[in-house]
């Protein structure tokens, strides 16, 4: 289904760069304004914003999309040292991983994956959305850590 937004240069342009997706893997058409906002603000040609993105608050810049199961090791290996590094993120994982992906880490999911990845954590984390900024701070829950070798290397 194609959206108001995919029918322009500039909100192509956004879909293509930014995470605009929630943690349900859906567009979230006041992300795609708002980049659009910031991006006409800048005055800069397409072409000079692919190589220097300007920041905008609460939505990330795009790195990665994720939209097969078989991507989800990889991204592991590829995140976990910057969500390991940081208190709060580490939390955030266990409490809505999905919106850590899409509002903080830059992944896009499709709606599929979300569903997917909804159905195999449903009894580990409450997917509970969080406002961000997130102080990292769940009562009673001092140090966590996820088992990488059970996710990377489940038993078949």
């Amino acid at each position: 289904m194609q959206t108001k937004y995919e029918d322009d240069r500039l909100s192509k342009f956004v879909i293509e760069h930014y995470c605009i997706c929630d943690s349900h893997g859906k567009f979230v058409t006041a992300k795609i304004d708002k980049v659009r906002d910031v991006l006409e603000k800048t005055g800069m040609d397409l072409e000079t914003l692919d190589n220097h993105l300007p920041a905008v608050d609460g939505v990330p810049v795009r790195k990665a999309h994720l939209e097969s199961v078989t991507q989800i090791p990889e991204l592991i290996r590829r995140f976990y040292p910057i969500i390991a590094g940081d208190k709060a993120l580490m939390h955030l994982s266990f409490v809505n991983p999905l919106q850590l992906a899409t509002d903080v880490l830059g992944i896009t999911v499709t709606p599929a994956m979300a569903s997917f990845i909804r159905a195999k954590l449903r009894n580990l984390v409450s997917f509970a959305e969080v406002e961000l900024p997130f102080n990292g701070k769940i009562g009673g829950i001092y140090s966590i850590q996820w088992d990488l070798g059970k996710l990377l290397n489940p038993k078949k």
